[in-house]
């Protein structure tokens, strides 16, 4: 083991605590599934609403994602362009269109919000909250 590790881990451990405290007070209320990321993919905090989709904080968001199975992850390409990227599906596979978005986080490079539009909710029979 190196010596640098523990305090490497240590560092992240406390960037992580910051960002997912910032997360929660601005996501948990957004009514769609939303996480945040790490660039290995690993999710490092989520909303209720990825809760009950499913998400799980130290698990691989690429995995059992049905955007990853139809290439559609967007996440690298965040990474190279350095800037938020889409993709916008007609039919998301939940019989309404929806929007996922992969969005860096200012000063942190190595962190991204993921979440999307319409994963959850039907926009054209829910448009607005009552």
């Amino acid at each position: 083991m190196n010596e640098k590790e523990p305090a490497a881990t240590s560092e992240q451990n406390r960037i992580e605590a910051e960002l997912s405290k910032a997360f929660h007070l601005l996501c948990d209320a957004f009514p769609e599934p939303m996480a945040l990321c790490h660039r290995s993919h690993r999710v490092v905090a989520v909303n209720p609403a990825a809760e009950k989709y499913g998400r799980i904080v130290g698990t691989n968001c690429a995995k059992g994602c049905p955007g990853l199975k139809a290439g559609l992850c967007r996440q690298a390409q965040m990474v190279k362009k350095e800037k938020a990227t889409w993709t916008h599906l007609p039919d998301g596979g939940n019989g309404h269109p929806s929007t996922s978005y992969w969005i860096p986080v200012t000063g942190h490079p190595d962190y991204y919000f993921h979440f999307g539009i319409g994963i959850t909710i039907d926009y054209a029979k829910n448009p607005t909250e009552e």
